[in-house]
């Protein structure tokens, strides 16, 4: 629900009281968006005490959602709200460092809209922006749990309009540029990290005030990219045999969560898959052969059965397989998280999760028992998963 108008009794804090309170002319437009509340069933674990130490995780750092065992036990989403704004003919000026964590990109709490100030005269009517400057917006993994939700929350407000520039941090990656061009935004992603001048436009879409976590925002962003499996409901994933192996042992950005036996790992999950004798094979994740998203897209949505490994950036690439894909991620109890079981959730996918205390001396590494990984196989790969994702609603309609 979009609420654009402030009235009397509008709270203060919503967008278009907001919008009235910067003293901008040039009719600023702002809505606040209300998200429905749901709710999702909590991740399937090896046995209770996994449970026991998930659930604790979830209570100190999960401050989004609300665990209720009254009726199964889920965890519950409710209130959260987005504001998007559009300014006419400003300039926009930002801190150095932009998409650093913690200062003032989009989705930080510190995000000023007082950065947007009014000019003349006014711009060249093309230059439409739009600011999307979250922490490591370059990166693969925060552009896919951040970046994509802030364009995707406001991607309503450029239709049937010239595509808006895009203004991001640091410039993005090969393989962010490419899902960037496989939204419609080939040649608008611009770099503003290091710029200390104000970039001036006609047309301004601030949408940094945006929600980490819902359904819509999952499914549009799927939509955007051009899934088939959420461009085409009748999409068959009858015939995926692969269970996908994602490795720390290489190509890692930041290092730790590695599985110290990785080697033991994988040739249980190859006999175990062997024994089963349904045609399914293990395949090691290749950075190389897929860092075009668009052959990580074909091969995930069509032949990926489940994705296993540590957590880390490259598991993320589950979100490409579409919804029955088991994903088993391995935590360490030194660093639980939350964000891949809260999207595969949202995708109709099985989250299932090994929890492991860290090898001595070390924040991360684990050593992760071969037996665990093949009962959790066992119980959940190619198992139909029930409906993941219920609306939260007080009246019975």
């Amino acid at each position: 629900m979009a609420i654009r108008d402030c009235q009397r009794l509008t709270p203060r804090s919503y967008a278009p009281c907001v919008a009235l309170g910067l003293g901008l002319a040039n009719g600023t437009y702002a809505e606040e968006l209300v998200y429905p509340d749901f709710s999702i069933p909590i991740p399937a674990f090896l046995n209770n005490e996994h449970k026991d130490v998930w659930l604790q995780g979830a209570h100190r750092g999960l401050d989004r959602a609300t665990y209720q065992d009254r009726d199964g036990e889920r965890l519950l989403y409710r209130g959260q709200h987005g504001q998007n704004f559009v300014f006419h003919n400003v300039e926009f000026k930002q801190e150095m460092n932009i998409d650093a964590w913690g200062g003032e990109g989009c989705m930080e709490r510190a995000a000023k809209l007082q950065r947007v100030e009014p000019i003349h005269p006014a711009p060249a009517p093309q230059t439409a922006v739009i600011v999307v400057n979250t922490p490591d917006s370059w990166s693969f993994q925060h552009f896919l749990d951040r970046a994509s939700h802030v364009i995707t929350q406001a991607a309503h407000l450029s239709y049937n309009k010239p595509t808006p520039k895009v203004l991001t941090g640091r410039r993005p990656s090969g393989p962010v540029s490419a899902l960037w061009d496989r939204m419609g935004y080939s040649d608008r992603v611009h770099e503003t990290r290091t710029q200390t001048h104000a970039i001036q436009a006609a047309s301004l879409i601030w949408p940094c005030r945006s929600v980490l976590i819902h359904p819509y925002l999952s499914w549009r962003i799927a939509e955007m990219m051009r899934m088939p499996w959420a461009l085409n409901t009748s999409f068959n994933s009858s015939k995926k045999k692969t269970v996908m192996y994602m490795s720390r042992s290489a190509h890692t950005l930041n290092g730790g969560r590695n599985v110290v036996n990785e080697k033991e790992v994988i040739e249980a999950i190859t006999a175990a898959l062997e024994q089963r004798g349904q045609g399914e094979t293990i395949e090691l994740f290749d950075q190389d052969k897929y860092s075009d998203p668009q052959a990580a897209i074909d091969h995930f949505s069509n032949n990926v059965l489940a994705v296993v490994g540590p957590h880390g950036g490259a598991l993320m690439n589950h979100r490409f397989a579409g919804p029955g894909t088991l994903v088993l991620e391995f935590l360490p109890t030194s660093r639980l998280e939350w964000l891949n079981f809260e999207e595969a959730s949202l995708l109709k996918q099985t989250y299932a999760t090994i929890i492991v205390d860290p090898v001595a001396g070390n924040t991360g590494d684990m050593v992760v028992n071969p037996d665990d990984v093949v009962e959790m196989l066992a119980r959940h790969l190619g198992v139909a998963s029930k409906e993941t994702v219920a609306q939260i609603y007080p009246w019975d309609v």
